[in-house]
């Protein structure tokens, strides 16, 4: 998982001093701006909002932060060279003086609203990574006490099975369960079953016989697997160098090849969206490894 920094004072104030200025007022005068925009169809930017606040979800909304902070600044270069331009002709213009100033403080506020929002997700992130930590170890030692009549050679089985899962997860690989897996799938899902029960999965059942090229034609007309924007945000990120897995098309695609496997998934990750997935396998994986240190040294 990766660690964040919790905010300091400096940031503290820094986003008081936001408020000060109406960053708050601003950002509910966009959002009329863009119900506005969107009276006719409906809709939404997609780069204004978030679609869950799972932490996989704030790490990569960053992108679209500074998707939206670049305009901004391409911008406010574009106002100031305009500047020098007109003064520096000697044909000054009231009213585009007065156009200019608006753009000016509008972007300025534009990236006082990226900024503040990025603040307030990391105070997000840093709350809700708090609460699964207090909660992560008691969580641990329930799954290492249900290890406990379990052969060591099954533990070390299904601790690299999961490695392995992880490892291609991590790498962007999809993932295919066969039906070699049924054993240690069932064993993994039943140390879950037993340490607590699970809500069902909202992880659809696909028919084994419909082709890739079927399931997207059966898509509705106006939906869009990749948006131009995502498309833009994701090609930025990779020339900041962002993390593979922050990257806002970073995904995998999970296949189970019979309905015992797919039975068994769901029992292992009834929430599989890849950052739950992960952070599963991150809970596993460690009191695997823990009881097995145990076992070991007994």
């Amino acid at each position: 998982m990766k660690k964040q920094k919790c905010l300091n004072k400096i940031n503290i104030v820094e986003m008081h001093l936001y408020e000060l200025l109406g960053i708050k007022l601003f950002k509910k005068a966009i959002l009329i701006f863009e119900r506005f925009k969107h009276i006719k169809d409906g809709g939404q930017n997609e780069n204004y909002h978030l679609k869950n606040i799972s932490n996989h979800t704030l790490f990569q909304f960053s992108g679209y932060l500074i998707y939206n902070a670049f305009f901004h600044i391409v911008s406010l270069l574009f106002a100031f060279l305009s500047f020098i331009v007109i003064y520096n002709s000697h044909q000054k213009n009231l009213a585009t003086t007065i156009i200019l100033v608006f753009v000016v403080i509008f972007d300025i506020y534009c990236l006082m609203l990226q900024r503040y929002t990025y603040l307030r997700l990391q105070q997000l992130i840093n709350k809700k990574q708090l609460k699964k930590q207090q909660a992560k170890a008691a969580y641990i030692t329930k799954i290492s006490c249900a290890l406990d009549e379990k052969p060591l050679q099954d533990i070390e089985n299904e601790l690299t099975f999961m490695q392995n899962i992880q490892a291609q997860l991590l790498l962007g690989k999809d993932i295919i369960l066969k039906i070699d897996d049924e054993k240690v799938l069932h064993d993994i899902a039943n140390v879950i079953t037993n340490v607590q029960e699970r809500k069902e999965s909202n992880r659809e059942s696909l028919s084994m016989n419909k082709t890739f090229l079927e399931l997207t034609n059966s898509l509705p007309n106006s939906s869009k697997v990749i948006s131009s924007i995502q498309r833009n945000v994701s090609t930025l990120q990779r020339m900041l160098k962002f993390s593979k897995r922050d990257n806002i098309l970073f995904g995998v695609c999970v296949i189970t090849s019979s309905p015992k496997l797919e039975e068994f998934y769901q029992k292992i990750f009834p929430n599989d969206d890849l950052s739950s997935v992960l952070e599963t396998l991150d809970i596993l994986i460690e009191a695997y490894q823990s009881h097995q240190k145990e076992r070991l040294q007994q």
